[in-house]
Order: C-alpha cells, then sequence, then structure tokens
C-alpha cells in the first residue's frame, strides 16, 4: 500500500524556506502556497545557469565486469586441506559521476568551463559515463581443518591489488579535466596488500573423556572440560592521498595533491600532534600544475585485532548443563586506528585518531 500511495497518483513535494533563517516560511492564516509549475512551453525546459543538475546521457555506454579464478586444493595430513587460488576481476567502462562542466584549463577557473562560453552555464552538469577500467587480481591461500580430535582451524590469507579509476559508479573522479582523466588511475581505498584471518576452536585435552588428566580426580575436576576459541586479524592499512591547496591549480572540480620534496619518512604517531608521516617531506604547489605525488600514494596505520574465548560446561542433570564462558574483544588491548587518512599535509602531518 505503501507504494501505491507514494506512487499513484503522482505526489510533488514543495519545500518552503525562511529568506533568512529567522522569520517564518509561512503562517497557517496563509495557508498552503499556489505551486508553481513550470511552463511547458516546446516541452524543453530550460534549466538555469547557476543550478546544478544531474542526469544520464541518452546513450549510456554501459560496461560489464568480469571475474575469474583458478584454484588448487588438496588433501593434507592430519586431517588438514590446503587450497591455493588466483582470483581476479576487471570492471570494463566502470561508470562515474563525471561533471562535464568542470574546469578544462589549469589556471582559468571557470573560465576554463565548457559550458560557460556556450550558454553561459556555472553550476556543475553531471553524466553518468564510463571513466576506465577497474582492476582487482588477488593470491588467495587458505589452511583448514574441520574438528577433528578436539581441533578445527581455519587460516586465510589473501594478497592483492585494486587499481580503479573511480572509487564506485556513484562516486565523482578526481580528477574531470577530461586531458588530465589519466592521473585517476590510482589504488582503492579499500585496497588490503595482506590480509590474514586466522580462527580456531580447540577443547583442551585433559579432563574426564579426553588424552590426559582423565582419571575423574582433584585435577581432572578443575582442568577438564575448557575449550578455547580465537578469531585473529591482520590487515594492512588504507590508502590515502596527501592533499595541497588547489590556489594556482585553479581547475574547478579537480582535487589537487601536493608536491614529494624529500623521502617519505614514517614516523608512526598515533593522535593530535603526533604526525604518522613527516609533515615536510610535502610541499604546497605554488605554480599553474597538479603535483608530484598521486592519489592514495601512502597507506595508514594497519590492523591487528584478537578476540579470545574460553568456555566450560558443567553437568548439572543428565540433560541439563551450565555454560561458563568468558570473552574479551580485542584481547591484547591493541589501540584502533580509524583508517582513510584522507589529510592536508598543511595540518601537522596526517595523523591516525586511537580508540582504546
Amino acid at each position: 500500500m505503501e507504494l501505491i500511495r507514494a506512487n499513484y497518483p503522482i505526489l510533488i513535494q514543495v519545500k518552503r524556506e525562511s529568506p533568512d533563517g529567522l522569520t517564518p516560511a509561512g503562517t497557517l492564516a496563509q495557508g498552503i502556497p499556489a505551486l508553481q509549475v513550470p511552463a511547458q512551453g516546446n516541452g524543453t525546459l530550460d534549466i538555469p545557469s547557476d543550478y546544478a543538475w544531474g542526469g544520464y546521457p541518452k546513450k549510456l555506454d554501459r560496461g560489464y565486469i568480469q571475474s575469474w579464478n583458478l584454484t588448487f586444493q588438496r588433501e593434507l595430513p592430519w586431517s588438514f586441506t590446503g587450497q591455493i587460488g588466483y582470483v581476479a576481476t576487471r570492471s570494463i567502462r566502470q561508470l562515474g559521476l563525471v561533471d562535464i562542466n568542470a574546469g578544462q584549463v589549469i589556471g582559468a577557473g571557470d573560465d576554463g568551463k565548457p559550458l560557460l562560453a556556450r550558454y553561459g552555464r556555472t553550476a556543475s552538469t553531471v553524466l553518468l559515463q564510463p571513466v576506465g577500467t577497474g582492476r582487482y587480481d588477488s593470491l588467495q591461500v587458505q589452511l583448514q581443518r574441520r574438528f577433528t580430535a578436539g581441533l578445527s582451524l581455519n587460516v586465510s590469507y589473501t594478497w592483492a591489488k585494486a587499481i580503479s579509476p573511480n572509487e564506485n559508479s556513484s562516486f565523482t573522479p578526481n580528477v574531470q579535466a577530461v586531458a588530465y582523466m589519466s592521473r585517476n588511475r590510482a589504488l582503492t581505498s579499500t585496497d588490503r596488500t595482506h590480509n590474514l584471518g586466522i580462527t580456531n576452536v580447540w577443547e583442551i585435552p585433559l579432563g574426564k573423556g579426553r588424552r590426559w588428566l582423565n582419571d575423574g580426580g582433584v585435577l581432572s575436576r578443575i582442568l577438564g572440560g575448557w575449550q578455547v576459541n580465537n578469531m585473529i586479524s591482520v590487515m594492512s592499512g588504507p590508502p590515502f592521498t596527501v592533499l595541497a591547496d588547489d590556489t594556482s591549480l585553479n581547475l574547478p572540480g579537480s582535487i589537487q595533491t601536493a608536491d614529494q620534496v624529500k623521502p617519505v619518512n614514517k614516523l608512526g604517531g598515533v593522535g593530535r600532534g603526533t604526525p604518522y608521516y613527516d609533515p615536510t617531506s610535502f610541499a604546497d604547489v605554488t605554480a599553474a600544475r597538479f603535483g608530484n605525488t598521486g592519489y592514495n600514494m601512502l597507506r595508514g596505520p594497519g590492523l591487528f585485532n584478537w578476540d579470545f574465548g574460553l568456555t566450560r560446561e558443567f553437568p548439572l542433570r543428565k540433560d541439563v548443563k551450565l555454560q561458563l564462558r568468558l570473552e574479551a574483544f580485542n584481547f591484547t588491548k591493541q589501540r584502533r586506528r580509524r583508517g582513510g587518512l584522507h589529510d592536508d599535509h598543511q595540518r601537522p602531518g596526517p595523523q591516525p585518531r586511537g580508540d582504546r
């Protein structure tokens, strides 16, 4: 019913705002204001030159995604199985939201917008269109043991690289000037070079029905029946871009990067005032050009997380058991560092914030 009510008959939402944020937009005595319906004329509605607009081209050259993998699996001793594979995808003619009225001439500002001279249009005019090819390649390795003799184990490792001209079809490329679109090819913000995951369940082999101390004595009652659970994640940090002031670039719609003036020095600091990278390795660009660094050229802090669990069951009756459970998330109390260091070098260096 909600779909019927919302879509048929067609509803037009009208928003009326206060002229200054202080005086009311209207009163109940004045009633509902009359709808301002655009004049149809010849069927073509002109968009005001200072109104942003977005849409689809008449003929959208939609791309496609190719995926493939080659995997080998083998049984190993002690109830283990191993697997190794190559996994890849290609996003052909990947889509992006491109402003066709973005600046095209470095240093020209609004005067370099192609729709300004022709139509007097200054606002953004966004079209969904292909921007290039996205690539993902990975080596994936897995070692697995199903629960046997009180132990299950799963170890998964991925070594991967994801490169794309745009994050996804709902994003705008970093550079929208046609002559410089090749600069958009960079690591994606979701790229992680190394990704290791370990999970296991281990019944400690002590106590009744197990390998050792199964005589039912005092030690058997105290030490027997315990089960250990682990979940460990180790991951490379996310890529990020070192930005710079774009005054000299003066290219509306494109993002400026900094100049690298000396080798990058990773300091490893966490928190405000303690840079993760040496900020003096970068400088503002003062000429009418892009910086000599690319997008997503550095990586933020990686991730290490260990979740630990310890359980034991106590039989109360034949069909009733009491379970004692101890669980610790982030067992080693590693300081969490927020990823996505898309920061400006003019601050005291790219700084990850830490959470306990």
